[in-house]
């Protein structure tokens, strides 16, 4: 697994799929700007004998998104992944950490967690192995310890500036969070992911993306969320915070709201919108929004939510 000149008497380290497997003792933080942490090098300097990759394929659903079905590719398998013990451990940029990026890991029972602006987490698996299938856990979930840690991507709450971008997710909770304490979040940019569940389920109603805290011209496109046993989407959940000219389009929503029986969830929504500052702008347009366990969308306890041009079809009945 060594091209021409490298060493080749050492032993073959990977595992049967063919990745580089860390297993984390502790948290890795980084502090210092301007890092990026990038699997595709184990692409670009170990390879097969017959040159090929040594973690070959790709996962996820491959599906048309939104209205105008738009193409969200697969995922290729990435050849390292991180692997958390018996405590759930985290990949974090700490807030010094500015642009910095994560790319092409397997996130196995570990996370992700950006607290630095300007940062990327682009082109991983998390919650799952790095071919795409799960391990679970003491709590018989995938992406979580057994005392059901935290969440798969957690995005600082004053960030500014953060892009989501073309991440396969599963886990137990929220699959794309940002949380709720401070001001000052903005141009959170979250497209061509794919959130689902867990093969086990979910212990609760865990929502696929959730922003609670405030925020400013975020953007939430091109994404296929499904299969939640919360909502697919939730935002909003502070009477007190602002999120202004948030803008939620062309993603697709499909199936949320249900345990794993199928059966309606205590939340059977597909989009939340709910609890937020008077003074918020939302902006729900184009999107396919189908099968949840009740509600398509659902608005509560806010005003100056515009939903335009999005198809709503199929979603289950309206709890009485």
């Amino acid at each position: 697994v060594a091209n021409p000149g490298h060493n080749t008497t050492y032993a073959n380290q990977l595992n049967s799929y063919g990745a580089a497997s860390i297993t984390l003792s502790a948290d890795l933080s980084v502090t210092v700007s301007d890092t990026t942490v990038d699997g595709s090098t184990q692409t670009d300097n170990v390879t097969t004998a017959g040159g090929g990759e040594t973690n070959p394929g790709q996962v996820g659903t491959a599906f048309f998104v939104g209205v105008s079905q738009t193409v969200l590719p697969k995922f290729s398998n990435p050849e390292v992944e991180l692997v958390s013990g018996a405590t759930d451990r985290v990949l974090a940029g700490t807030n010094t950490a500015t642009n910095f990026t994560v790319k092409n890991l397997a996130f196995a029972k570990s996370r992700v967690r950006t607290l630095g602006n300007f940062s990327l987490v682009e082109d991983n698996l998390v919650g799952m192995n790095a071919d795409g299938t799960e391990t679970l856990s003491a709590a018989g979930q995938s992406g979580t310890s057994s005392s059901g840690e935290q969440w798969c991507i957690d995005v600082g709450n004053t960030t500014q500036d953060i892009t989501v971008r073309h991440n396969y997710v599963k886990c137990d909770r929220s699959g794309i969070r940002r949380g709720n304490t401070g001001a000052g979040a903005a141009r959170l940019l979250v497209e061509y992911n794919e959130v689902g569940r867990p093969a086990a389920g979910q212990t609760s109603t865990y929502d696929g993306i959730l922003l609670i805290g405030a925020g400013q011209d975020d953007l939430i496109q091109y994404n296929y969320i499904h299969d939640q046993q919360g909502a697919g989407s939730e935002l909003g959940y502070n009477a007190g915070v602002i999120i202004n000219n948030l803008v939620v389009q062309e993603n697709t929503y499909e199936n949320n709201g249900k345990v794993l029986s199928g059966s309606p969830s205590n939340e059977p929504i597909n989009i939340s919108v709910k609890g937020i500052n008077s003074n918020s702008i939302v902006k729900l347009y184009r999107n396919y929004v189908t099968k949840s366990g009740g509600i398509g969308i659902h608005v509560s306890a806010t005003n100056r939510v515009w939903i335009t041009q999005n198809s709503i079809f199929a979603n289950g009945s309206i709890p009485g």
